[in-house]
């Protein structure tokens, strides 16, 4: 029995908490269920920038709150999850993982980290992962190990309520291309596209009974709320997602740009596990994983989406064949216990399932956090400013500091994080 320590970021942010993801809660079950205790940190609760950002604290007090329940939990094995933690988290003499959620490249403090590299393991799973950690963080590849992804969704058989489903974020997107000096590698530029791609894709399937389920709604989407396509749900645990997928004919995958041909969405595995038909873009490791029959569930264009669609919700048993023979794949090569099983054989863990373990989620004390007078009349001139529909130049402007003064860029985070403070 270990003791494992997951850091992590989420989107969810429901009834004043922060909720993890299902991705996350079903590796921390898969840890227990190995009989290893696990202490959870949603890094939202602890950084002002707990996602490609710089791991900002939002306050000294809150830090050392954090530090102390991690000294008091005697970790053997932390896991960060895209390097988002606080620095504290260095101090703990086990081994540190950081682990691929998305690609290196929105990995948080990446000038830390290279600076203090050699403390480190890594754990990926897209195509170049591996590649692109070593080049990025001159990290041995000794220190890298390949995880793939994997799911604790079930099939089940239960009465059909969505012709089409979708899960996942509503990228908003902004008519300017000021920062998109390299396309490739900007993360704007591939947030911008990943949304536009995604709006198109979702109202050419308005005419079906199709649910879209996100945990946020952008002006740029509105039209899709008119017509009734998006879910109140909150759809984040594990149960419900399960229900959402199984009670669906025909379950919709939309990769972002960063993903394309490196890997996928653990979405898809979830869809692959589920009594739900996957339709995803064209994959080349999909194929591989999947055997050829899979290029069928691909499309390749807006037009191509509605095709696939309208074919296999018309042909049950070409939808149930594919169903029943990317489940058993599923149940042979892709459950979490098996990529805990190597965790463990990595760093010398020893799995006791016959011995009761918990699972532990950060909760602190509320603080009463004011900012000084000065912060204030700074977060006073940025919702002056947010009002002013001046939306693209607080990004050029946080995006230019980023670069050129990290101090300063500290002062905007923190101011940033006290104007959008959560009540």
């Amino acid at each position: 029995m270990a003791n494992i320590a997951i850091f992590n970021f989420t989107p969810i942010y429901v009834n004043g908490e922060w909720k993890n993801l299902h991705y996350y809660n079903s590796i921390i079950l898969a840890f227990k269920n190995r009989g290893h205790n696990v202490y959870n940190f949603i890094t939202n609760k602890i950084l002002c920038d707990p996602w490609n950002g710089e791991n900002i604290s939002i306050s000294k007090d809150i830090d050392n709150q954090a530090e102390l329940e991690l000294k008091k939990f005697k970790p053997d094995l932390i896991i960060s999850f895209n390097n988002s933690k606080p620095s504290f988290v260095e101090k703990f003499d086990c081994p540190i993982v950081i682990a691929e959620a998305d690609t290196a490249q929105y990995f948080s403090g990446k000038n830390l980290l290279k600076n203090n590299v050699d403390r480190f393991h890594f754990f990926y799973f897209t195509k170049n992962g591996s590649n692109e950690i070593a080049n990025v963080f001159n990290v041995s590849k000794k220190k890298i190990f390949f995880i793939e992804n994997a799911t604790s969704i079930k099939s089940k058989k239960i009465d059909k309520v969505n012709e089409i489903s979708f899960i996942g974020t509503l990228y908003n997107y902004y008519s300017s291309k000021v920062y998109f000096k390299n396309k490739k590698n900007n993360s704007e530029y591939l947030n911008y596209i990943t949304a536009l791609k995604r709006k198109k894709i979702l109202l050419s399937l308005k005419d079906y009974n199709l649910k879209i389920y996100t945990n946020k709604v952008p002006e740029a989407y509105l039209d899709l709320l008119e017509y009734n396509k998006i879910s109140n749900e909150h759809a984040f645990e594990t149960v419900t997602i399960e229900q959402i997928m199984n009670q669906s004919l025909i379950s919709l995958n939309h990769s972002h740009e960063q993903a394309k041909n490196q890997g996928y969405s653990w979405r898809v595995l979830d869809i692959l596990a589920s009594n739900s038909l996957l339709i995803t873009e064209e994959n080349n490791l999909l194929t591989k994983k999947f055997g050829k029959n899979i290029k069928k569930q691909f499309y390749r264009s807006v037009n191509e989406v509605k095709q696939i669609c309208n074919y296999f919700l018309k042909n049950k048993n070409a939808r149930s064949d594919l169903i029943a023979e990317q489940n058993e794949i599923i149940d042979k090569f892709y459950r979490w216990e098996d990529r805990i099983k190597k965790i463990e054989d990595i760093f010398g863990l020893k799995s006791e399932k016959n011995k009761e373990s918990s699972i532990i989620s950060l909760r602190l004390k509320k603080n009463n956090l004011k900012p000084s007078l000065i912060i204030f009349f700074f977060v006073m001139f940025i919702k002056f400013l947010k009002k002013s529909r001046t939306t693209e130049i607080n990004r050029f402007i946080f995006l230019f500091f980023k670069q050129k003064s990290l101090s300063i860029y500290k002062i905007l985070v923190r101011i940033r994080y006290y104007v959008n403070l959560k009540k």
